[in-house]
């Protein structure tokens, strides 16, 4: 069924949502969080919509697990008052009106059988694991750019902002989420024909496939580029050169040309 990070809705069936497709009653509170190569982003949600002052940001390299990332942040609301966390070894869905009911994870990372595993931090996160450090209902961990692809619909226009003008699509049309941040990914929404909204959206990992066109710049060839930022392997990624890290990579190439005065990644990330 149709699902956002910030939605009541549950997933099918599965090890950790044994009863299936269902929804949780309204004014449940439901736990989402965004786990990005950088940073993981984290806040409560009820009714579909995100409650703004729940909302938080950590970094990852302060935090050896992501299972410490969730400790801090509900540490962080049950001081604040904002959430009463279960005593050890409760029963999943005991925590009373203000307990977490379900909770859903967007990660950029190889999801397979409810666990997801980002091989650049060397972190491994599972739905079980989740339930147990939550006393949960409901856990699902989805990839982070399926999670946008659902939020679709879900946008205001006021959180939209045109880059090319153009002809609208037809209602009906598939549609291409991108995104990039410390690495690139990309994947398709898809709105099935009888689906009444429903969409399909794929899993997909783009940003490993290969690079295949490359401007030549800075008075040396496209094969100069390649070669950088391939860094000795056989040829370049997209993610190698569409991403924060990759910006940072490309400047310091034309960098070395003369082209361009080295300065930080943050700054060459704030002025593309």
């Amino acid at each position: 069924m149709t699902q956002t990070p910030a939605a009541s809705a549950i997933a099918p069936a599965s090890a950790t949502n044994p009863g299936g497709a269902g929804r949780l009653p309204p004014g449940a509170l439901v736990l989402v969080a965004d786990i990005g190569g950088t940073n993981t982003r984290l806040a409560l949600a009820r009714d579909g919509a995100l409650l703004a002052d729940t909302i938080r940001r950590f970094a990852n390299a302060d935090h050896a697990r992501p299972e410490a990332v969730f400790h801090a942040y509900l540490d962080a609301l049950k001081a604040e008052g904002k959430l009463e966390r279960p005593a050890p070894g409760a029963q999943p869905g005991t925590r009373g009106i203000r307990g977490i009911r379900a909770v859903v994870v967007a990660i950029a990372g190889v999801i397979e059988a409810g666990v997801a595993r980002m091989t650049n931090l060397g972190w491994e996160l599972s739905e079980a694991a989740l339930i147990a450090l939550t006393g949960a209902e409901y856990s699902l961990i989805i990839n982070d750019l399926q999670a946008q692809g659902h939020a679709l619909a879900h946008l205001k226009p006021a959180a939209l902002e045109t880059l090319w003008p153009g002809e609208g699509a037809a209602p009906g049309a598939t549609r291409l989420v991108v995104g990039l941040g410390t690495g690139f990914n990309a994947c398709p929404v898809h709105r099935l024909a009888q689906g009444g909204g429903q969409v399909f959206i794929p899993a997909s990992e783009t940003g490993q496939a290969d690079l295949a066109l490359l401007p030549a710049r800075a008075g040396r060839d496209t094969a100069d580029l390649a070669a950088f930022l391939a860094d000795g392997r056989p040829g370049p990624r997209i993610e190698d050169l569409l991403c924060g890290p990759g910006l940072a990579r490309a400047y310091r190439y034309f960098s070395a040309t003369g082209a361009a005065s080295a300065v930080s990644p943050a700054q060459v990330t704030a002025a593309a």
